[in-house]
C-alpha cells in the first residue's frame, strides 16, 4: 500500500499482521496521508498505526460462531425431518430461530409465526411469564431446563406440552444459545388423572 501511495495516491489504508519480537502475532491498521510538492513528488507522509488485534479476534470469533450455528441448524434439520417430537433452537433469551415440522404442528402455526418470541403467542397467558422466567434462569445458570406448560390453539383447544432444553456451548465454554424438545403430554396427563380417579373408587 505504501508503494502505491508514493507512486501517485494521496494516502493509503491497510490492515496487516505483524509478529512482535516476543513472537506474538498482532494485527495493525495503518492509515496515512502523503504530501507532495508542486511537481507531484512525495515529500512527507503522516499517519497513524492502530492495534486492532482484539477487534480482529472478535470478528473471527463471530464468523466461527455463525458457522457453528449454520452447521448446528443443518444437523437439526437432518435429525428432525421425521422426528415425532418437536425440536427447536433459540438464543439465550428465548428467541426461536429454528423449529421442526412437528413443533409447527403442535403450535398450529407456520415457521415465521414462531420466529423470535412469536412462539409465546400460543402459550397460555398464565404460563407465559413463569415459563420465560424459568428458561432465562436456567440459561443464566448454564443448566438444563424442563418445564410443563399449556398451549392454546386457534380453535381454543388446550394442549399440555413438556419442554426441555440444554445449553449450546462454544469452544470456550460460553453459552451461545439453546437446543430443545417439546413433547405433547396431553393424553398422558389425562390418562394419569383417570388412573388416580380410579384408585380412589
Amino acid at each position: 500500500c505504501m508503494e502505491r501511495a508514493l507512486a501517485g495516491a494521496d494516502g493509503y489504508h491497510e490492515v496487516c499482521r505483524i509478529v512482535t519480537p516476543a513472537g506474538e502475532e498482532r494485527w495493525h491498521e495503518n492509515t496515512a496521508r502523503v504530501f507532495r510538492d508542486a511537481d507531484g513528488r512525495p515529500v512527507r507522509a503522516m499517519g497513524v498505526v492502530r492495534d486492532v488485534t482484539e477487534e480482529h479476534r472478535r470478528a473471527e470469533a463471530l464468523v466461527a460462531s455463525e458457522a457453528r450455528l449454520r452447521w448446528s441448524e443443518a444437523r437439526l434439520r437432518a435429525i428432525s425431518a421425521s422426528n415425532p417430537i418437536g425440536l427447536f433452537a433459540a438464543d439465550v433469551d428465548g428467541r426461536v430461530h429454528f423449529a421442526n415440522g412437528r413443533l409447527l404442528e403442535l403450535w398450529g402455526a407456520g415457521a415465521e409465526a414462531l420466529q423470535g418470541y412469536g412462539w409465546l403467542a400460543r402459550v397460555h397467558p398464565d404460563d407465559r411469564r413463569p415459563l420465560l422466567d424459568a428458561w432465562r434462569a436456567a440459561t443464566a445458570a448454564q443448566a438444563e431446563f424442563e418445564y410443563e406448560y399449556r398451549l392454546v390453539l386457534p380453535d381454543g383447544t388446550e394442549r399440555r406440552v413438556l419442554g426441555r432444553s440444554a445449553p449450546l456451548r462454544l469452544d470456550d465454554g460460553t453459552v451461545d444459545g439453546v437446543v430443545g424438545t417439546v413433547e405433547d403430554v396431553t393424553e398422558r396427563r389425562a390418562l394419569e388423572a383417570r388412573l388416580r380417579q380410579a384408585q380412589k373408587m
